[in-house]
């Protein structure tokens, strides 16, 4: 059925982009630490705001979270990454990214404080899935405090 959807979609594409297409949309639904976005409760596109306190003084936040999914015991939350090249290897994802889902779990930890706030960048071309973890977060919500 996929195939047939995307083949309708996408006519003119080549078959083997189609299944290439495919098999990343399939790898990123699999993920057993993603499942849980795709499930009955979770949550696409949901709007997130507030305010988050700096070195300067307090700074505006909205956004759109791509995914959301809030469990008995974590929040997770994923930003999609359609047209960018993922990072090689070993390197760090940019710091773009890693604050704005930064700026997402300080907002989410005031909503849910007994919960522990996961987030996920993925690429879905790959797909390549990074969970970014505390430190990451942290030095980029110090940066955006010295700003």
């Amino acid at each position: 059925m996929a195939r047939s959807y995307i083949k309708a979609r996408a006519p003119r594409l080549a078959s083997d982009l189609r299944e290439s297409i495919l098999a990343s949309a399939l790898d990123v639904l699999d993920h057993p630490d993603l499942k849980p976005l795709f499930c009955e409760g979770s949550r696409a596109e949901a709007p997130i705001a507030g305010r988050v306190l700096t070195a300067e003084g307090e700074i505006m936040v909205s956004g759109q979270i791509d995914r959301l999914a809030v469990l008995d015991g974590d929040v997770l939350v994923a930003d999609f990454k359609t047209t960018a090249r993922p990072p090689k290897a070993g390197q760090p994802p940019p710091q773009s990214y890693v604050a704005q889902l930064a700026l997402y779990r300080t907002l989410l930890a005031e909503i849910y404080p007994d919960r522990r706030i996961r987030t996920f960048l993925i690429w879905t071309s790959g797909p390549v899935i990074h969970e970014l973890l505390e430190p990451e977060l942290e030095s980029a919500l110090t940066l955006i405090k010295a700003a």
